[in-house]
C-alpha cells in the first residue's frame, strides 16, 4: 500500500479491517506538505488543524493555509471573550439572585458564584488583557444578566436596578456576597 493511499482509509475502515491497521502502521508518514495539499480547511476541519500545527511546529510556512490560519486565530480570541463575557453575566445574575431573592438563597447559587469567579480568574491568567476590558463589558453583561434573573425568579421589572448595582471589584472578590433586600 502506498502512502497516498492511507488518506483514502476512513477511521471506520482501520476499524474494520485488521490489514488496514497493519498497513497503517508499517507505511511511513506523510510529510506535512503532502498532508496538506490533501486536508482542506473546509473537508476536514480537524485534520487541517492537526497538519497545519505540525507544519508550524516544523517551521514549514510555505504552502500553509494562512486566511483560514489567520481567521481561526482571531476566533481563539473571540471565542474566549464571549466566554467571559458568558461567565460575568451568570455571575451578576446569581449576585442578583442572591440579594433581591434571599428568602431561595442556596448551596447551588454559592457554589455557582464561586465557580464563575473561579473560571473568570483562569481567563484573566491565560489572557490578562482581558482585565482591561471588563469595565466595559460590565454593562453589557449586567443587562444580560438582568433579563436573566428577572426570567428565572419571576420578579418584576421594576424590582430589579437597571444599572449594575455593584463595582467590579466586589463582582469578582471571593467573599462579595451582596446584601438582602
Amino acid at each position: 500500500m502506498h502512502a497516498s493511499r492511507l488518506l483514502e482509509w476512513s477511521f471506520l475502515d482501520l476499524l474494520r479491517y485488521p490489514q488496514a491497521r497493519h498497513a497503517a502502521r508499517k507505511e511511513p508518514t506523510l510529510s506535512s506538505t503532502a498532508i496538506r495539499e490533501r486536508i482542506a480547511y473546509d473537508q476536514d476541519f480537524f485534520a487541517w488543524t492537526q497538519a497545519t500545527a505540525d507544519a508550524l511546529r516544523q517551521g514549514q510556512l510555505d504552502g500553509l493555509d494562512m486566511e483560514h490560519l489567520a481567521d481561526e486565530i482571531e476566533s481563539m480570541g473571540k471565542r474566549d471573550r464571549r466566554e467571559l463575557l458568558s461567565r460575568l453575566s451568570v455571575l451578576l445574575a446569581h449576585l442578583l439572585k442572591w440579594q433581591f431573592q434571599s428568602e431561595h438563597q442556596s448551596r447551588s447559587w454559592r457554589l455557582t458564584i464561586g465557580e464563575q469567579r473561579r473560571q473568570i480568574t483562569e481567563l484573566l491568567k491565560d489572557s490578562p488583557s482581558f482585565g482591561r476590558l471588563l469595565p466595559e463589558m460590565l454593562p453589557g453583561a449586567y443587562e444580560d444578566a438582568r433579563e436573566r434573573a428577572l426570567l428565572e425568579t419571576g420578579l418584576s421589572d421594576t424590582e430589579l436596578p437597571v444599572m449594575c448595582p455593584y463595582q467590579l471589584v466586589d463582582v469578582l472578590a471571593a467573599d462579595f456576597l451582596p446584601q438582602n433586600s
